[in-house]
């Protein structure tokens, strides 16, 4: 087995201050676009004190691999389960000495699960069945996407689900999911495999409210794979499959400019 390789990463975070109101504006800026070895998918961030990768499924190999957020580099990988052959999604527990892993399966309605590097692996049955795409943990619930427009789920694996509709989505295949604190409340971004779009939602403890969508400033024609945020650097990370034939993966830094003013009030923040 290969294991995953965990290297120091030493970033900058920059800060600044908006003022903020009236409606919603989100705006992306490309920060880092690499070139992937293979068909990456799924993407999370994993976070131990200094320690910062990026991870992602890749189906050919049948691994979870890790890459070095500032250059892109292919660093190691854990093997994923036997029987999960279509994997898609990966989420990780931060903030532990030993990651959490939890992978779906896209031709299976079969979850799996390893806490200890990928040499056993338990089991579950997915909410989504065979639907579900991108996955995140936001330190309490699991959160995955539901590509045929089913929705978000939040979840515990064996236990608790909820769903919530996204009519925005609607005929846009979503697939990439993450989550991400904003100004103390959980927010769910979602990238669109069919359009050039991320769409943001805000979690208020027992729903979801839509709050805008900003478009990924690259020409051409792509698809996205996978989407996660550090909390390390405040960016984004996403994988996309190029008409070129290459599966990217990149670094977005974004910024909400205005929010409700009914909902979020006259504040000051920035990412």
């Amino acid at each position: 087995m290969r294991y995953l390789v965990l290297i120091v990463a030493i970033c900058s975070i920059a800060f600044a201050t908006t003022d903020i109101q009236g409606t919603d504006d989100i705006s992306l800026t490309l920060v880092n676009d690499w070139v992937a070895p293979d068909q990456i998918r799924g993407l999370d961030v994993y976070e131990y004190g200094a320690y910062f990768v990026v991870l992602a499924t890749d189906l050919f190999a049948m691994e979870i691999q890790s890459f070095e957020p500032a250059s892109g580099t292919y660093l190691g990988a854990v093997d994923l389960d036997p029987g999960n052959t279509s994997a898609y999604g990966v989420a990780t527990q931060s903030n532990s000495d030993t990651p959490c892993f939890l992978t779906n399966d896209y031709n299976s309605d079969i979850l799996y699960y390893s806490d200890d590097m990928g040499a056993g692996w338990s089991t579950f049955t997915n909410p989504t069945g065979i639907r579900g795409r991108g996955m995140d943990f936001d330190g309490t619930h699991y959160w995955t996407i539901d590509i045929d427009n089913g929705g978000l789920w939040r979840f515990q694996p064996g236990g608790s689900q909820q769903n919530f509709p996204t009519p925005e989505l609607a005929a846009t295949s979503p697939s990439g999911v993450t989550t991400f604190p904003y100004d103390g409340n959980l927010w769910i971004a979602v990238a669109a495999y069919s359009n050039h779009n991320i769409y943001f939602y805000q979690w208020n403890g027992s729903a979801i409210s839509f709050m805008g969508y900003a478009t990924i400033p690259l020409g051409g024609t792509y698809y996205s794979l996978g989407l996660a945020y550090a909390e390390t650097n405040g960016h984004m990370y996403w994988s996309y499959y190029a008409s070129s034939g290459e599966t990217h993966l990149a670094e977005l830094a974004f910024e909400v400019t205005s929010l409700q003013r009914s909902s979020w009030g006259s504040i000051k923040n920035s990412f």
